[in-house]
């Protein structure tokens, strides 16, 4: 079990990796970490298999993953036999569908995430030129989707765009 324990693995390359072997089950619960060595950029469709087990159950608590560029996002798998990483690109930011409103002089609306993924949310009053404006620090999805909320009343209309991190 790795509860409160903590898992550090450093990819070098496409196929050099370090990875763990483990013959019985294992339990996850703790903390899972990244790093990468020999300035080595991971590319759309490497992936990492970085644990095998006779089975498991559970999932990391927490995942510490490097910043991927060019619009790539980390994707686990928690296979029967295998954990696995995957470098994938982004899909599309979409909105989900009938999340926009108020509540309680908030305004509110909820996108698509990736758990694990980070995500800066801006705002500008004016969209020519737009001057865009951090809404708080960038946020890490834990689930399938995230809430913002945001004051109203602060002024003239406000426009919102979403980054991945």
């Amino acid at each position: 079990m790795l509860a409160g324990g903590a898992l550090d693995f450093s990819i070098n390359g496409s196929t050099n990796y370090g990875s763990i072997h483990l013959a019985n089950n294992i339990a996850l619960a703790g903390a899972l970490g990244v790093s990468l060595a020999n300035d080595y950029s991971p590319t759309s469709g490497d992936s990492f298999a970085l644990l095998s087990y006779g089975s498991e159950t559970g999932t990391f608590s927490t995942l510490d993953l490097p910043h991927l560029s060019g619009g790539l996002i980390w994707r686990t798998n928690y296979g029967a036999t295998s954990f696995t990483l995957m470098v994938t690109s982004a899909p599309p930011f979409q909105l989900t569908a009938g999340t926009i409103g108020n509540a309680g002089g908030d305004f509110l609306f909820n996108f698509e995430a990736i758990a694990g993924q980070s995500y800066q949310v801006q705002y500008t009053t004016n969209l020519a030129p737009a001057h865009w404006i951090d809404l708080g620090d960038p946020i890490t999805a834990t689930n399938s989707s995230m809430t913002v909320s945001d004051l109203t009343g602060l002024g003239p209309h406000r426009f919102y765009r979403v980054i991945l991190q």
